[in-house]
């Protein structure tokens, strides 16, 4: 927010400078842009980072459910009639925590995008604010 401060006083300056002064404070204004788009830049691998950190982790979780279900079905071949009846109610449930993680994991994916597109267009607006600022003035 600070650095939008800067880039729109910066803007507001243009309008009552000479021509010298002018372009100084456009080169301002460009360095100003330059550092939003590095924000946007540091916020991207952010996002990217935050995702891939919670994809591993679901992974992991979906790697120790699917796991725990090849020992079940173990079990069940094995075990007794009461003893199925408990590792069939048992792998419902895994079953179920299986999908619920692919779920989050393809939430997760599609929210970053999202994320990510509407951070671009923000930054697009605003350059283009910027730029008819500069041409109004």
């Amino acid at each position: 927010m600070k650095k939008h401060a800067i880039i729109l006083s910066m803007a507001i300056l243009l309008s009552a400078c000479s021509s010298q002064e002018k372009r100084e404070a456009a080169d301002g204004l460009q360095a100003a842009q330059d550092e939003v788009e590095a924000s946007y830049q540091d916020k991207k691998e952010e996002l990217k980072d935050m995702k891939e950190n919670a994809e591993d982790e679901l992974k992991k979780k979906k790697s120790d459910i699917e796991a725990e279900l090849k020992e079940i079905d173990a079990k069940i071949k094995n075990g007794t009639k009461e003893e199925k009846a408990k590792w069939e109610a048992r792998k419902k449930e895994l079953d179920k925590e299986l999908g619920d993680l692919n779920d989050k994991i393809k939430s997760g994916v599609k929210d970053l995008k999202k994320d990510l597109k509407d951070l671009k267009e923000d930054i697009k607006k605003e350059t283009k604010d910027i730029k008819e600022n500069l041409k109004n003035n």
